[in-house]
């Protein structure tokens, strides 16, 4: 375990050819890991995906740049190892998606999420949707985000991913559709503003004409400080209406 002994030994072997042979990169790399020297790591690691291709290799490239805080350099090796096909499991795919997302790129992070679940790589669980419905909608790709978030909705235990939908149905203008929604939040509760998500139900009921049935949830928004004053807003404009 004499690390720091080692390492003259594992650099002067390398040194010593044009090609190294893999496993003595393979021993300067991990004498230089143990020794947290990332930026050597770095170095040992581009030459090991130079002069031996490997998946592996590719991966701890984009995980060494990582942590070095390089995200960007970090994903544009991801991206070159999934477009070769490295990228196979489920947490590397997962990876992927976030440092697109992270780096600003929501319509690629939506892109290889959904083929991917669609190929059954990756999970359609809760999480992943909620991800996949939140690319889409970064990306304003709306239509394509109601999928995702429709099932979402439906898996998830609180009554957060119903409000987004309900959100998304009331932007869309389909006021049926967020009526339901927001029902199915409101059922479900543990929200973290539920007055918004009565208001929402209050904005799609009139949108409905239905103004009977409008009034006490915009009456229950009122009741939450944060959402007082635009519920109030809008009983007054039913009143106004009315005469």
């Amino acid at each position: 375990k004499e690390f720091k002994s080692a390492l003259p030994y594992a650099r002067k072997a390398v040194a010593m050819k044009k090609k190294p042979r893999e496993p003595w990169l393979n021993l300067l790399m991990s004498v230089n890991f143990e020794l947290n020297q990332l930026r050597s790591v770095l170095e040992v690691c581009k030459r090991l995906v130079d002069l031996y291709p490997k998946r592996s290799y590719w991966l701890q490239l984009s995980s060494v740049y990582n942590e070095l805080d390089d995200a960007r350099r970090a994903l544009a090796v991801l991206e070159m190892a999934y477009v070769q096909g490295f990228v196979t499991r489920s947490n590397e795919v997962i990876s992927l998606v976030s440092l697109y997302l992270d780096q600003g790129l929501p319509f690629k992070a939506a892109k290889v999420l959904d083929k991917e679940m669609q190929a059954g790589r990756v999970e359609t669980n809760l999480n992943n949707l909620k991800m996949l419905s939140s690319a889409w909608l970064q990306a304003r790709e709306r239509a394509r985000a109601l999928t995702p978030l429709e099932k979402a909705a439906q898996l998830d235990p609180k009554g957060e991913s119903a409000f987004l939908l309900a959100q998304v149905y009331v932007e869309a203008e389909q006021w049926p559709l967020a009526h339901r929604a927001a029902q199915q939040a409101i059922k479900k509760a543990d929200l973290r503003r539920p007055g918004q998500v009565h208001l929402l139900d209050g904005i799609a009921l009139l949108s409905m004409q239905k103004r009977g049935k409008a009034r006490k949830p915009f009456e229950r928004a009122e009741e939450f400080s944060e959402e007082e004053e635009a519920a109030r807003q809008w009983l007054n404009h039913m009143k106004d209406e009315a005469r």
